[in-house]
């Protein structure tokens, strides 16, 4: 993981936090995923700020265009939001390997692929290309999830260096599977990808348990590890790199 995005650059600023800028990133942190543009109301009732100090506020974020204000008043969040967001993307992974490998892997399966990325103790979505079928599992790139829990999670922990030993079997294995973990009713199967230099993130087949069953699961883990030596290939220009990786992580337990 580049070490901007590290929570050791971060540790810092945590500890002795700019009380303006809090409360800003507090009104941005506000809003979720399903809102629909937010009235100053019900702002100040998420933010717990006064309406005196988030009109203040959130005339500095609409100038520089991290909140928009409708004609009726109401507050969404400003395009320059999105535009952090593609830097964001940018500076993790080329988009130009990722997404079309999450392309033809679900097209092969007909489930959802993902690619998660670990940021300090979470692991956040970064692409995702949904199933074409009306049964799927929903989930949003930026979603965050623990490292604690899934199949993605103990993959990234499995192959972070130091290598901790509680995670030998998923070395072994190169591949980790979750059942009702996070979602009922949703399984996943999981690998790792890695670049230059070393992990780049893990790989998420995910569907309804109905389609993932016992039945298919070796087709599916097949495809989802073919996927991720492809991935791996073209980040690295190295056919041989997943198998070295994974070599490399097991050996650790050995040593």
């Amino acid at each position: 993981m580049p070490a901007h995005l590290s929570r050791s650059a971060t540790s810092s600023s945590t500890h002795n936090p700019v009380a303006a800028v809090e409360r800003a990133l507090t009104i941005l942190a506000a809003f979720r995923a399903e809102d629909r543009p937010l009235s100053l109301a019900e702002l100040a009732g998420r933010t717990r700020l006064s309406k005196a100090t988030l009109l203040r506020l959130a005339s500095t974020l609409e100038a520089y265009q991290f909140l928009y204000r409708d004609a009726q008043g109401l507050y969404s969040l400003g395009v320059k939001n999105l535009e952090l967001a593609m830097i964001y993307q940018s500076m993790i992974e080329p988009i130009d390997v990722i997404v079309p490998a999450l392309r033809a892997l679900s097209a092969r399966t007909g489930e959802s692929a993902s690619f998660m990325v670990r940021q300090g103790d979470v692991r956040v979505c970064l692409y995702r290309i949904e199933s074409h079928k009306a049964l799927r599992v929903h989930l949003r790139p930026g979603s965050i999830v623990p490292l604690s829990k899934g199949a993605a999670g103990r993959i990234i922990l499995a192959f972070s260096s130091p290598f901790d030993p509680r995670y030998a079997a998923v070395r072994k294995a190169g591949v980790d599977y979750s059942t009702a973990e996070i979602t009922d009713g949703v399984a996943s199967i999981c690998a790792p990808i890695f670049d230059h230099q070393g992990l780049a993130g893990a790989l998420a087949l995910s569907g309804p348990q109905s389609r993932m069953n016992a039945a298919h699961i070796k087709t599916l883990t097949r495809h989802v590890l073919k996927a991720a030596a492809d991935m791996t290939r073209d980040l690295t220009g190295d056919d041989s790199r997943f198998k070295r990786e994974l070599k490399i992580a097991r050996a650790a337990d050995l040593s």
